[in-house]
C-alpha cells in the first residue's frame, strides 16, 4: 500500500531530488551495516516517504529541515540490543553525513513484525501503511501493519501529539536562546502540528499538506471557541502552507525567531485549552485547573503500560524524578512529563537547564 514518494506534493526543487536520494541511500547503507544480520527490513517513513521533506542548499551544503526517519524491523532475538544501539547509530550517521557537507537529523525507530501487527490506529500506523517505502529487506514487511481508516484514529492521539510538539517547542526555544540557526520552517512546522492535532482530535486527519489545508479550513469554520479565541490561526496556517511551497530557506534572526515563537505559543495555548477541556469534560476550567486535571486523561491500561516501561528501561535510572504510589493509579509517567512541559511552556520558562531536564525525561520515557 506504499506509493512512489516522487508523485506527492514536494516543496523541493527537482534538481535536489537526486542529492536527497543519495543521502537517503547512504543512511540505508550505514544502518544496514551497523545492524548486521539483525534486521528483517528497513522502511523510510515520515515526510520524506510522503515526498514532503524540506531541504535547502545553504553555503554550498545541504540543510535538511525535515528529519529523515526510518523504522528498522528487527529480528526478535536482536530487538533489545538494537534498541540500546539506536541513539548511537543515529549520531554516527549524522556525524558521517556532516563530514560530507550534509546537515541532517536522522531517526531510527526499532520494531519487530509482531509489534507491527499490534499497532493501533494511530497517525503513524495509518501513514506508514499508505506511504512507507521499504528500502531494504522484506519488501512485503508492511503487510504486517493493520489497515486502518483515518477516522479510526483516537482523538486522544491528537492531544498527545500536541503535547509532544509542546516539548519540541521548548527545545526550539533553547536553540533560539543559544543563537543557533533558526529557519522559517522551524516555526512553520509548529502550525502544521497544530493542524495535525486538531484534525486527529476530530477524526478528520489527512496526510498530505494540500489535504490538511483543505480539511482544516472546513473544520475551523465550525469551531466557535477557536474562532473567538484564535481567530488569526487560519491566516497563519494559509501562510505556512504557501511558504512551504515557495520558500528559499532563509534563516531568521534571533529577534525574529523569538517573536514568531511567542506568537505561535499563543495559538498552541488556545488549542491545548480547547482539547484538554474537551477531554476532561469541563469547558469551564481555566489553564491552572486544566494543568492539574488533564493528567487523569490516560486510561488505566495506558497508565500501567507507562509505568512498566519506566520500571524495565534501564535508561530511566538516570532520571532525577520521584513518583508516588498515588501517581501510579491516577496518571502515566508520560503525562507527568507533559504536565511539566506545559507548565514551563505556558509559564514563560526560559531556564535552559530546567528545559533540558524536561526534554531529557521526554526523550527517554516518551520519544
Amino acid at each position: 500500500m506504499s506509493t512512489d514518494y516522487k508523485t506527492q506534493i514536494n516543496a523541493r526543487k527537482p534538481e535536489m531530488e537526486t542529492k536527497v536520494e543519495e543521502v537517503i541511500e547512504k543512511c540505508v547503507q550505514f544502518i544496514v551495516e551497523k545492524c548486521g544480520n539483525g534486521l528483517e527490513a528497513l522502511v523510510l517513513v515520515g515526510s520524506f516517504s510522503r515526498g514532503e521533506g524540506i531541504v535547502y542548499p545553504v553555503n554550498g551544503k545541504l540543510k535538511f529541515l525535515s528529519d529523515v526517519e526510518f523504522w528498522a524491523v528487527a529480528k526478535v532475538s536482536e530487538f533489545a540490543s538494537l534498541r540500546v544501539q539506536r541513539v548511537g547509530i543515529e549520531k554516527e550517521i549524522e556525524k558521517h553525513l556532516k563530514e560530507q557537507g550534509v546537515d541532517v537529523e536522522v531517526t531510527v525507530g526499532i520494531t519487530t513484525k509482531k509489534h507491527l501487527q499490534r499497532f493501533k490506529p494511530c497517525i503513524f500506523t495509518v501513514e506508514t501503511k499508505r506511504f512507507g517505502r521499504v528500502l531494504w529487506g522484506d519488501k512485503n514487511i508492511l503487510d504486517y501493519l493493520p489497515i486502518y481508516l483515518y477516522e479510526e484514529i483516537n482523538p486522544i492521539d491528537g492531544f498527545i501529539l500536541l503535547n509532544n510538539r509542546i516539548v519540541e517547542q521548548l527545545i526550539l526555544l533553547n536553540k533560539i536562546n543559544s543563537e543557533e540557526a533558526i529557519y522559517q520552517y522551524d516555526i512553520d512546522r509548529g502550525y502544521i502540528q497544530i493542524v495535525n492535532s486538531l484534525l486527529a482530535f476530530h477524526r478528520r486527519y489527512r496526510s498530505l499538506r494540500k489535504q490538511k489545508k483543505d480539511e482544516f479550513s472546513r473544520l475551523f469554520a465550525g469551531m466557535d471557541y477557536l474562532k473567538e479565541n484564535a481567530s488569526g490561526l487560519p491566516t497563519e496556517v494559509e501562510h505556512t502552507f504557501d511558504y512551504l511551497n515557495n520558500s528559499d530557506g532563509k534563516a531568521l534572526s534571533k529577534d525574529e525567531a523569538l517573536s514568531e515563537w511567542k506568537e505561535l505559543r499563543n495559538y498552541f495555548k488556545e488549542v491545548w485549552l480547547y482539547e484538554a477541556a474537551t477531554l476532561v469534560g469541563n469547558k469551564s476550567y481555566g489553564l491552572k485547573e486544566l494543568i492539574k486535571k488533564f493528567v487523569s486523561i490516560p486510561d488505566f491500561k495506558s497508565r500501567i503500560k507507562g509505568w512498566v516501561k519506566v520500571l524495565v528501561d534501564k535508561r530511566c535510572s538516570i532520571l532525577d524524578a520521584r513518583y508516588s504510589m498515588r501517581d501510579l493509579f491516577r496518571t502515566s509517567p508520560q503525562f507527568l512529563i507533559y504536565r511539566q512541559a506545559v507548565q514551563a511552556y505556558f509559564g514563560n520558562e526560559t531556564d535552559r537547564a530546567k528545559i533540558q531536564r524536561i526534554t531529557q525525561k521526554w526523550e527517554i520515557i516518551v520519544k
